[in-house]
């Protein structure tokens, strides 16, 4: 088994994200869809290994991008070659649309969030995202604070399976009541 620790950096820019198709030049998943993405070597910080591979991979630099969130790390397995890979995942905003692809990538897409599903992509790129998606600036007092809630549900590592049930239900019952949304979609 090979375990891979990588960074998958989303930007967004007018409530669109940004997909690249990746090139037939690389070492893995030729020509599927993902976010920026780069090797995490020893101990080298992932929002710093971010910020490089935006810049490399789009000719975006620091200046342009501002970090929104930074997600909980997702665990992909993949059976062939036989990798867990370890997703380190960002989301970043930028004002910026002039994107320079380099050889890594060989197109792009602004795209809404919601369309992530109807494309061919990299190995659980719609749950990395998901772990990006909630933007706390923009979010009205109530939703922030179920998300806080979910937060530290997320991470309590000192309440039973029972406690934390009831905790999950309390959220679900909250997020229902306070959602404007009119569908299951």
């Amino acid at each position: 088994m090979d375990y891979k620790s990588v960074i998958t950096a989303f930007l967004i820019s007018d409530k669109k994200i940004l997909l690249l198709r990746r090139s037939e030049k690389v070492g893995t998943h030729k020509g599927k869809w993902a976010a920026v993405s780069g090797y995490l070597e020893g101990s080298e910080d992932p929002l710093q290994r971010a910020h490089i591979e935006i810049q490399e991979e789009l000719g975006l630099p620091p200046e342009h991008i501002s970090l929104v969130r930074e997600g909980e790390v997702l665990r992909a397995y993949e059976e062939q070659p036989k990798t867990v890979w370890i997703v380190h995942p960002f989301l970043f905003e930028t004002r910026s649309k002039i994107i320079r692809l380099d050889w890594e990538n060989a197109e792009y897409r602004w795209i809404h969030p919601n369309e992530l599903r109807s494309y061919e992509t990299v190995l659980k790129l719609e749950e990395t995202f998901d772990r990006v998606r909630c933007n706390f600036q923009s979010a009205r007092e109530e939703l922030t604070k179920v998300m806080a809630g979910v937060d530290a549900l997320a991470k309590d590592k000192v309440h039973g399976a029972s406690a934390i049930g009831r905790s999950a239900i309390q959220l679900l019952a909250a997020t229902t009541e306070i959602s404007e949304t009119r569908t299951s979609e």
